[in-house]
């Protein structure tokens, strides 16, 4: 379902998709300021999460983010500086990631800054360490307790494109639903995978 405004709120348009049993999947709305909203749900409750949202703007001069909620309580909030590198940038830093459990307590941030230097915070918790190395890539994991498995993967090697990668996934470690790349070129690649891909219903 697309609508315009045709005067009097604070919207351009706003946009809802819907899967093949009505229920909404993900909307999208442009405001009138060029900022925009991204919204996507778990229809039919079948992952870990429920909400993802993300946030921009088309003038590159705030800070986008990008949130995931779980199902059992907790998220991911990633901070994203559009502009960073250009003599425009908002913040000192290219990107920042955090994750809290079902306590809604800090279990994991990092802070990408723009010098490629990564600044790093863990829980006191029991974190399970992947002794192998495949392909000079470390991994460190932690169950949020709250049906999400948290992993850390790190380039020792640079034999990758990114420094550190992290993926969220269900307990399992095989659904994976949300990976952040924080790359060479200082740029966080996100990579989300909705539960439905939904049909368009007016």
């Amino acid at each position: 379902m697309l609508q315009y405004d045709s005067g009097g709120r604070d919207w351009t348009s706003h946009s809802r998709r819907y899967d093949a049993a009505g229920e909404l999947t993900s909307s999208f709305i442009q405001y009138d300021d060029l900022q925009s909203l991204d919204a996507w749900y778990d229809a039919g409750d079948q992952h870990a999460w429920s909400r993802a949202t993300q946030t921009g703007s088309y003038r590159n001069t705030e800070i986008s983010s990008y949130t995931v909620n779980f199902d059992d309580g907790g998220h991911l909030v990633a901070r994203v500086d559009p502009a960073n590198g250009w003599s425009g940038e908002v913040a000192p830093w290219a990107a920042q990631l955090r994750v809290t459990d079902l306590h809604n307590e800090l279990a994991y941030s990092v802070q990408l800054s723009d010098d490629l230097t990564l600044i790093e915070r863990f829980a006191d918790a029991a974190w399970k360490v992947d002794t192998t190395v495949e392909d000079g890539v470390r991994q460190r994991s932690l169950d949020l307790g709250n049906g999400v498995l948290l992993t850390l993967s790190y380039d020792t090697a640079r034999t990758q494109d990114w420094v550190m990668q992290m993926t969220l996934s269900d307990v399992s470690g095989r659904d994976a639903f949300y990976v952040a790349a924080l790359g060479d070129d200082g740029v966080l690649h996100q990579t989300m995978a909705p539960g439905q891909a939904g049909d368009w219903v007016a």
